[in-house]
């Protein structure tokens, strides 16, 4: 092959890498402009930036103790738990697990034995890195000798670390041991489990105005925890839901709503009693409050006069192959309105401390 040729093929050589050097830029510019490309998984993830946030954070009538209903991330398909801060002690503890809600409740306990069966199933921590050690050899033993001999001596500081770092891990490891056995350990997919039963919780709660007692409502019943004690008591078992939980202002009982009643449970008796009574026009309770002094109710009523319309509109389904119309009732701007009367009711209790009765003589009906 003469030197022309040879010219010719380096040439040709030079050209291909040329053009394997633009395509290969132009790939990486195309790549790099898809993943610079802003898509709606971005700004809405399935799972969302943050974990499960305190709720309903409130102190004792003292300040000395302070509680708030939280859940950690692994439990976020859950119901929230209560926790008490110590302000003197500054500690957190938590009060409400479901192997502690499971004595009342037969779907927490349900939840529980679900746990307990993954937690057998889990698999145990790897110990490679001890089945190392346990294979070195005696040369390898020596040169650890030796190199323990010539090295200078670490930091105390270092070494205490070391030291509180693997004794930590040590507490970790018993007290997940400790869960595992309870029924609250739970893992890292439970929270894509839709199918595991779920821990209902506690839903709201509040303080004593006069003790360290704090009234829980999970699954709608009452439950009262004194912090001297430790101890959870249930107040309520009925298969109606008791709502807006309120302690009296004396702290000697507490008020609920059961399903359009208002019950009011003094601890010293053993009858719990209805306040509300029947209101006038056919009203309907909605909301209550007692007045600071307990010895006066306001009661929120409502009344509906006019019933709305509504309208017959077609919705198109894609969820088959082929889209089908689906006509449902849907309110419209066109369609009336419902019309409802809404009222204030004033009831004053009379000889309060005794037998707490309604002096229904002393009415009076404010409408809004």
């Amino acid at each position: 092959m003469n030197q022309h040729n040879w010219i010719i093929v380096v040439a040709g050589l030079c050209l291909a890498g040329l053009a394997w050097g633009a395509d290969k830029d132009d790939q990486l510019e195309t790549e790099s402009k898809e993943k610079q490309e802003l898509k709606l998984e971005d700004l809405f993830p399935e799972k969302g930036f943050f974990g499960p946030s305190a709720s309903g954070m409130a102190f004792s009538y003292d300040g000395k103790y302070g509680a708030y209903l939280y859940k950690p991330y692994k439990e976020r398909r859950h119901g929230n738990d209560l926790y008490i801060y110590d302000v003197d002690k500054d500690q957190i503890k938590r009060i409400t697990w479901a192997s502690v809600m499971a004595e009342f409740q037969k779907s927490t306990r349900e939840v529980v034995e679900d746990r307990i069966k993954k937690a057998k199933k889990e698999k145990p921590p790897s110990t490679d890195d001890e089945e190392g050690d346990a294979e070195d050899t005696e040369d390898d033993k020596e040169k650890d000798v030796e190199t323990k001999t010539f090295r200078p001596d670490p930091d105390e500081d270092k070494q205490q670390d070391a030291e509180g770092k693997a004794d930590a891990e040590q507490n970790t490891q018993e007290d997940e041991d400790v869960l595992k056995k309870r029924g609250d350990w739970v893992s890292d997919k439970d929270a894509d489990d839709e199918e595991a039963p779920r821990y209902a919780g506690i839903r709201s709660f509040a303080w004593s105005p006069t003790a360290h007692e704090i009234l829980l409502s999970s699954e709608g019943d009452v439950y009262l925890y004194r912090i001297t004690d430790q101890a959870l008591t249930r107040l309520t078992h009925t298969r109606d839901r008791e709502t807006s939980c309120a302690w009296l202002p004396d702290g000697k009982g507490f008020a609920f709503q059961r399903n359009s009643a208002l019950i009011r449970k003094i601890f010293a008796h053993e009858v719990a009693r209805q306040l509300d009574p029947k209101f006038p026009n056919g009203d309907s309770m909605q909301r209550h409050r007692i007045s600071p002094d307990g010895r006066h109710i306001a009661f929120l009523t409502s009344k509906q006069i006019e019933s709305s319309t509504s309208s017959k509109v077609e919705i198109a389904n894609y969820r088959k192959r082929l889209m089908k119309a689906k006509e449902v009732s849907r309110h419209v701007s066109d369609d009336k309105l419902a019309v409802t009367e809404r009222r204030v009711y004033l009831y004053t209790l009379s000889d309060y401390y005794q037998t707490i009765w309604l002096d229904y003589d002393n009415v009076t009906a404010f409408p809004i």
